[in-house]
C-alpha cells in the first residue's frame, strides 16, 4: 500500500501528518458519511436486502458508530500482482485493471466490506486475479467524498476545485502509467472498472474536456454508471447553494468566505457533521446534494449532450457496459404518491427554466395514469432508473458500438437485480447466502 502524493485539501487546509489508527498506520479512508444517513425506504422487500443496510466500509478511524467517518488524508492505493511475476522477471508484462469504487459520491472505500455476509472485502481483488489466470495486475484507490471530493459552482470554479473526486482518480491512473512496470505491469494495457459511482466516474473521464483529455485507459467496465445531472453552475445557482449548506454548517456565515473553511482550527469533527448536514437535507428524496458536476473545465455539459455531440475520447478498445435491471428501487422514494409530489421532484431533479420543456416531456412521456395505471411507485421508479442509469449506459453503447458488449443482470424475477448486485459475481463472492 502506499500514498499517491501528499494530500492537499480541496480547501487547501493544512492536513496533519498525524495517523489516525496507530494499529493500521497506512489504512486510512476519506472523510465520508456512513451510509445509513442515505438509507431510503425500499417499497418492497428484497431477497438480498437493501444495499444500504448492509454495506460497512471497515473504516480505521475510531468513529466508526457516528454518522462519519475517516480522515483528509487519505490519497492510497492498494496493488494485486500475482506472485509468478517476481518468480519470472523476463515474462511479458501484465494488463492492469484500476477499481473505482461504489457509494453514491458520499461514501466508500477501496476496501469495502458487506458486515452481514462476508468476513473479507466485497471487493475481492483475488478473485479477478484467478479468473484472469494469473495474468492480470489490479490496481484501487481512494478518492475523495461528499463535500471533501464534489462542491462545484462558480464560486469554487473561482477559488478551489471542482470535481476533485475526479482528479484524484486521475492521479490514480498517472501512477498506474508512471509506475506499473515497477510490477510488470503494461501501462498500455489499462482498464477502468467502476460500479455506480465508480462506473458513472469512468463515463466523466471519457468527456473530459469534450473529449480531447487522454483518460489513461484503453478498456473499461461500467456496471450501472450512475450521477445525477448538475449543471447549474450559475452565480448563485443551485452549486452554490450547496456549497453555502456546508460553509454554514461549518459556522462560516459570511456569503462565499472560504478563508473560514480553510480555518485548520475546525476540527475532523465538524468537518464531518457539516458533510452529513448535506445528506440529512436530501434523506429519502432520490436526489443527492454532490457528485460530478459542469464545471467548465473537466465537465463542459451534460455528459448526454457531450456523448450526443461526439465530445468523447476516442480511443477505446473495448468495452463492457451494463446495468442491473431493477437498478432504481432503493433510490425511489416512496412519499411520491400524486401529480403534485411528482412535479415538486422534478423542479428539483431537472433545475431552472432552461430544463422547464424537459419537466413538461418527462411527465408526458411516462404519464402515470395512461401507462403506470396510477401507480407512481413503479412509474417514479422507471424514470429515476432511466435518468441516472439506463440513459448513462445507452449514451456510451451509442458512443462506442464497435467496441461495446452491453449487458443486462437479471434473476428470473428481475425484482432480485436490484442495484449493486451484480458485484457479488464480478469479484468471485459466490457464498452469498440466498
Amino acid at each position: 500500500m502506499s500514498a499517491l502524493e501528499p494530500s492537499q485539501s480541496v480547501f487547501a487546509r493544512q492536513i496533519s501528518e498525524k495517523k489516525t489508527d496507530t494499529k493500521t498506520p497506512f489504512v486510512t479512508d476519506c472523510l465520508q458519511i456512513n451510509p445509513s444517513v442515505l438509507k431510503t425506504p425500499r417499497g418492497g422487500k428484497h431477497r438480498l436486502g437493501d444495499p444500504f443496510q448492509d454495506l460497512d466500509p471497515d473504516m480505521s478511524h475510531p468513529s466508526t458508530a457516528s454518522n462519519w467517518t475517516g480522515t483528509e488524508d487519505c490519497l492510497f492505493l492498494d496493488v494485486y500482482v500475482p506472485q509468478r511475476v517476481f518468480k519470472d522477471p523476463g515474462a511479458q508484462l501484465l494488463p492492469v485493471t484500476v477499481w473505482f469504487y461504489v457509494g453514491a459520491y458520499a461514501f466508500g472505500t477501496k476496501r469495502m466490506k458487506v458486515a452481514k455476509y462476508f468476513n473479507g472485502p466485497l471487493y475481492n481483488r483475488k478473485s479477478l486475479i484467478e479468473a484472469s489466470n494469473y495474468s492480470t495486475i489490479v490496481v484501487a484507490g481512494n478518492y475523495r467524498l461528499g463535500a471533501f471530493g464534489w462542491l462545484a459552482g462558480s464560486f469554487m470554479e473561482a477559488n478551489g476545485l471542482p470535481n476533485a473526486g475526479l482528479y484524484d482518480q486521475n492521479l490514480l491512473l498517472r501512477w498506474v502509467q508512471k509506475y506499473i512496470g515497477q510490477v510488470h505491469g503494461d501501462n498500455k494495457i489499462v482498464s477502468a472498472r467502476g460500479e455506480s459511482a465508480g462506473g458513472g466516474s469512468i463515463l466523466h473521464h471519457l468527456i473530459r474536456g469534450n473529449g480531447k483529455e487522454n483518460p489513461l485507459f484503453t478498456r473499461f467496465l461500467t456496471q450501472s454508471p450512475a450521477f445525477e445531472w448538475a449543471w447549474d453552475n450559475s452565480p448563485g445557482g443551485q452549486l452554490d447553494q450547496v456549497y453555502q449548506t456546508f460553509s454554514q454548517s461549518l459556522g462560516c456565515y459570511a456569503p462565499y468566505d472560504i478563508e473560514c473553511i480553510r480555518d485548520p482550527s475546525i476540527s475532523l469533527k465538524r468537518l464531518g457533521v457539516a458533510n452529513v448536514n448535506l445528506f440529512r437535507d436530501v434523506k429519502q428524496t432520490g436526489l443527492f446534494p454532490v457528485g460530478p458536476a459542469v464545471d467548465n473545465t473537466w465537465i463542459t455539459t451534460i455528459p448526454t449532450l457531450a456523448f450526443a455531440q461526439k465530445k468523447f475520447w476516442p480511443g477505446i478498445q473495448s468495452a463492457l457496459i451494463s446495468h442491473c435491471a431493477n437498478d432504481a428501487q432503493s433510490f425511489t422514494p416512496t412519499s411520491v404518491t400524486n401529480n403534485e409530489a411528482f412535479y415538486g421532484f422534478l423542479t428539483k431533479f431537472l433545475l431552472g427554466e432552461t430544463l422547464a420543456h424537459m419537466r413538461t416531456e418527462t411527465a408526458e412521456h411516462y404519464d402515470c395514469v395512461k401507462n403506470y395505471g396510477g401507480n407512481y411507485n413503479k412509474f417514479f421508479r422507471h424514470i429515476i432508473r432511466d435518468a441516472s442509469f439506463t440513459c448513462n449506459t445507452r449514451d456510451l453503447i451509442y458512443a462506442y458500438p464497435q467496441q461495446a458488449c452491453a449487458m443486462n443482470y437479471g434473476f428470473p424475477k428481475d425484482s432480485h437485480a436490484f442495484h449493486a448486485t451484480d458485484l457479488i459475481p464480478l469479484f468471485g463472492n459466490v457464498d452469498f447466502p440466498g
